[in-house]
């Protein structure tokens, strides 16, 4: 902006000269034109002001035109976009279109996803259809071989037979007569060769360790009757190929068991092979036959003999004391003998007869309560204990194929038609 001090002090100056100058003029001139002259300054001091108020009002119209463009272009320059103004169609479209496209590519991918874990499970499936398929189609297989094995083992022995029979009519031919001749085609059995992958023979031994403690009694019929279930876990196939089907290092054989007072040792038959296939899930139960050895080698397990009697044989011995002391408290009847040779007996009061009722009473008690006890020392046979985990060895004593039953069965109606021959033959003579 111009300055004003200057301005004005231009203009007193101005004042100054031209006061001089008129003063000069004034001596000069008359006093009317003195006036006019006057008149004539006053109105250039009148034009001058105002043409200074003009310049400045120019001056300052021209500034403020110039701060008010410049806030202008400030205004510009920090103008701010609303919501409406900023929103563009295409970009809005084009943001649309690229979240559906995301959102579309991941449903397909766990589209895909899961259809590929289908396929992997039916996969899965089939496949394991496909090898139990395999495993029945080799079972049938191993069968079938089996058949023809046996089929060609009869179809040899009766070729055998047949050519036995042909040299017996050849010699009897030949020799004009009868001729006496033992066939044994006839009454020889033969025995099938089996595989050992599924059958377990005769001798085959196992070790493995009781499962629980074992407490079996002594007493008469507890072989037949009342004989202790055992458990044992097996831990080696002994002497069993590796090849065979099931692992029967992790089978388990159930038994029952019964005490024998006189070696003081528990007796444990082998009844039942349970093993578990874990890649079929298959459970194979197997009826065996077979003895359980102790670890120190010997029939059955050494054990701990526990007598139960005590308590009732020491209660009769009470019972048979007091009997006894009751019997020998009644007493005698007094006698007299008079010099004529007469027996006089003395009299007995009411005290005397009730004494010896209550000893004759307690003596007859005493008697029955011994003959209680005894009875029930009797009945209490001792026991045999055996602590868990003693390593065993069991040996099969008839063989058997692996998932056979009835075992037991068979041997019970074996024996059965053994002895029906042996009173038949006894018969005879």
């Amino acid at each position: 902006m111009i300055n004003l001090k200057e301005i004005f002090k231009n203009i007193r100056n101005k004042r100054s000269n031209l006061t001089s100058s008129e003063s000069e003029s004034i001596e000069n001139t008359s006093v009317s034109t003195f006036r006019k002259a006057q008149e004539r300054r006053w109105l250039y001091v009148c034009l001058l002001i105002l043409g200074v108020l003009g310049v400045v009002m120019k001056l300052q119209v021209g500034s403020s035109s110039k701060i008010k463009h410049e806030e202008k272009r400030a205004d510009e320059g920090r103008n701010i976009d609303t919501s409406y103004e900023a929103m563009d169609g295409n970009k809005i479209w084009q943001n649309h279109f690229e979240d559906k496209l995301r959102s579309s590519q991941h449903e397909l991918q766990e589209k895909v996803e899961s259809l590929m874990r289908d396929m992997r499970a039916k996969e899965e499936e089939e496949r394991k259809h496909r090898e139990q398929e395999l495993q029945k189609m080799a079972e049938q297989l191993k069968f079938a071989q089996d058949e023809l094995k046996s089929a060609a083992l009869e179809l040899k022995r009766v070729s055998d037979i047949a050519e036995s029979n042909k040299y017996e009519q050849e010699a009897v031919i030949r020799g004009g007569g009868e001729v006496s001749s033992i066939k044994f085609g006839s009454n020889v059995q033969w025995d099938k060769p089996k595989d050992i992958r599924d059958y377990i023979p005769e001798t085959s031994f196992v070790s493995g360790y009781t499962l629980g403690g074992i407490v079996t009694s002594t007493g008469i019929n507890t072989a037949s009757e009342n004989a202790t279930p055992v458990v044992i876990r097996l831990s080696n196939r002994g002497n069993l190929p590796k090849n065979i089907n099931v692992d029967i290092s992790k089978c388990r054989i159930q038994g029952s068991s019964y005490g024998d007072l006189s070696s003081e040792r528990v007796i444990i038959r082998a009844e039942k092979l349970i093993c578990i296939d874990p890649k079929t899930e298959l459970v194979t139960t197997s009826d065996v036959i077979g003895v359980v050895h102790g670890d120190d080698g010997m029939n059955g397990i050494k054990g701990k003999v526990i007598a139960t009697s005590n308590r009732h044989i020491k209660n009769a011995f009470i019972g048979s004391m007091l009997s006894g002391l009751a019997s020998s408290s009644k007493g005698v009847e007094g006698l007299t003998l008079t010099s004529l040779g007469a027996v006089n007996t003395k009299r007995q009061g009411f005290k005397d007869l009730a004494g010896q009722g209550l000893l004759n009473g307690g003596s007859n008690a005493g008697e029955k309560i011994a003959d209680y006890y005894l009875r029930l020392a009797e009945q209490m046979s001792p026991v045999l204990t055996v602590p868990g985990g003693v390593k065993v060895d069991v040996i099969f004593t008839k063989g058997f194929f692996l998932g056979e039953v009835g075992m037991q069965q068979k041997i019970a109606k074996a024996r059965k038609i053994n002895k029906q021959v042996q009173a038949e033959e006894y018969d005879e003579y």
